[in-house]
């Protein structure tokens, strides 16, 4: 069996917490939490990560670019890019608790987060000076107004040096907080967001003024943005625009699916958005708001219907997404599951079931929001789900099987022949049979819709019952020692060739049968051979597939850190 080209990465589903964004002329750059700094040369529609010399475990706090090609970016170290963020090199040893920086030609500048205050540095990074301009701050923002330094305290409001740190001097007149979580210059102009609103000073703080024409008032200010005159603001609450320096504003939510905005940028007349669940690009002023997802997620299940794949995706937020696209463009399923570890997926009938830590969850065709589904699960953490009409089936994590007859407006325990506390790990409705694979506790089937069941004893019980695929009376079953088949509707099985492999997740397509496992990538053959044949070009080494879907004209495979991968089917 061959299969033609390689696997290649999607750009998502993205619902990393971006940390710091910026834009250095076509290229766009975004940290990642926990994933290192990428960039894109296409508008966001595919992703780079330079591992070469920032860690793809590393978390970008900052980035700043003091010309058209050099750019700083701040994490676990200090570095420098003269590609526009293409390729980075370490300027500086660790800097422990930094999470702020400003950078103009060979003057840098960093805050703490802690008491410890700035760091200033005249060389571009090589030596460097530490400051306490206040005491008992926790968070300090600098920016640079030419070779003035401001720094922003968590309690203190704002100080100013002109002589590089040895004085500092406190310029809070006007100021009606002084809590300063962000700090950013425009021209000679010092910005400074408050836990109370958006500050400006034109005269290096001796005088601020509060802008709040069009914004909420006691706005908590988190970041900002500038572009010539127009500037971003924006907070846990939403995205405000301002075409005119400040004087007035207008929200740019538009349809932006979340509110927990960390970092704004522009490139060119495009608002650039980093999120706590991906990145968003507006080129509307914000009127609508397209996800740019990277490629870093957890993927813990994928199901589709028709040219439609779902995927639930865990980085930072878990969420729900979906692609019409061959996987080029995933859309965000309303940020309301943000709260829940989703651990399936499964599609019938124009419903898209969840099963979460907290219960099942449904999604309707043309519906806009997540409904709870629960009634009755006395055990919530929902780790399998089968559908079959109207008759729904949940297991769950150490808490047994459940059925509904009613789509999951209410559910049963089904105990009638099964210990009370049994993990299980994955469901197969299937004709009129229902198969529920375990975690060392066998194979469950049930011949009367969940009325009463048995275990099959020619599956093992001691290992993990993972996935099932399933075409006429021909079964599979993957599990953490290889793969089994049933060729008489799961009267009786046999091990097939492919032994001493931990499969995660099958798949049946036409004439093909694939399994995703553990060590690296997956293995294919038809439903009449016998033979396996790996497909794992493309991937990163040991990287792992842990589910499953097409489209029909590519196959989809989750990962455990690297988003969404496509091979094409034929």
């Amino acid at each position: 069996m061959e299969l033609p080209g390689i696997w290649v990465q999607t750009n998502g589903p993205g619902n990393g917490l971006i940390g710091c964004a910026a834009a250095i002329g076509e290229i766009i750059l975004a940290g990642v939490d926990g994933r290192g700094m990428y960039s894109s040369v296409n508008n966001g529609s595919s992703w780079l990560c330079d591992t070469t010399a920032i860690p793809n475990t590393s978390t970008p706090l900052a980035i700043v670019a003091t010309n058209d090609t050099t750019v700083y970016s701040l994490s676990d170290k200090l570095y420098r890019s003269y590609s526009k963020g293409l390729k980075w090199k370490s300027v500086s040893n660790s800097l422990p608790s930094t999470v702020s920086l400003a950078a103009s030609g060979s003057l840098i500048v960093t805050g703490t987060l802690g008491a410890e205050g700035v760091s200033i540095s005249r060389d571009g990074g090589s030596n460097w000076s530490s400051f306490k301009p206040s005491t008992g701050s926790y968070r300090n923002s600098v920016t640079i107004v030419g070779e003035d330094i401001f720094n922003g305290t968590s309690g203190a409001g704002i100080f100013y040096t002109h002589d590089f740190g040895q004085h500092w001097t406190a310029v809070n007149s006007g100021l009606g907080s002084l809590e300063i979580n962000c700090l950013i210059t425009n021209g000679t102009s010092v910005w400074a967001g408050t836990s109370k609103g958006l500050y400006v000073s034109p005269d290096k703080g001796q005088h601020w003024s509060l802008l709040n024409n069009g914004l909420p008032s006691d706005l908590k200010v988190e970041c900002l943005a500038v572009n010539g005159s127009s500037m971003l603001t924006g907070s846990r609450n939403g995205i405000w625009r301002s075409p005119d320096n400040g004087i007035s504003w207008a929200s740019a939510k538009g349809n932006l699916p979340v509110t927990d905005i960390r970092s704004l940028a522009f490139s060119g007349s495009t608002f650039i958005a980093g999120t706590s669940s991906g990145l968003y690009i507006s080129s509307n002023l914000g009127q609508t708001w397209s996800l740019r997802g990277l490629p870093v997620s957890n993927v813990s299940s994928m199901c589709n219907v028709l040219t439609t794949v779902f995927a639930a995706a865990d980085l930072s937020f878990p969420g729900v997404y979906s692609t019409i696209d061959h996987g080029a463009n995933w859309t965000l399923y309303n940020a309301q599951l943000h709260l829940k570890t989703i651990n399936c997926l499964s599609y019938s009938a124009g419903i898209l079931a969840a099963g979460t830590d907290s219960g099942v969850f449904i999604k309707q065709d043309q519906g806009e929001t997540w409904s709870r589904r629960s009634d009755g699960l006395t055990a919530t953490d929902i780790r399998s789900l089968g559908m079959r009409s109207s008759n729904w089936f949940a297991g769950t994590f150490n808490g047994g099987l459940f059925g509904s007859d009613d789509a999951g407006l209410s559910w049963h325990k089904l105990n009638t022949g099964l210990p009370d506390n049994l993990y299980v790990y994955s469901i197969l409705c299937h004709g009129s049979s229902i198969f529920a694979g375990t975690f060392n506790g066998g194979l469950l089937v049930s011949r009367d819709a969940g009325l009463t069941w048995a275990i099959n004893p020619q599956l093992p019980g001691n290992t993990v019952i993972s996935s099932f695929a399933a075409s006429g009376n021909t079964i599979y079953a993957g599990t953490f020692i290889g793969v089994y088949k049933s060729d008489d509707d799961g009267q009786t099985w046999a091990a097939t060739t492919l032994v001493n492999q931990e499969v995660y997740s099958m798949l049946i397509i036409g004439n093909y049968v694939f399994a995703a496992v553990k060590t690296w990538g997956m293995f294919g053959t038809t439903i009449n051979g016998t033979r396996w044949s790996t497909f794992g070009n493309g991937l990163p080494y040991q990287t792992a597939i842990t589910s499953l879907a097409t489209d029909g004209t590519l196959i989809f495979g989750g990962t455990t850190e690297l988003g969404v991968w496509t091979h094409l089917l034929k």
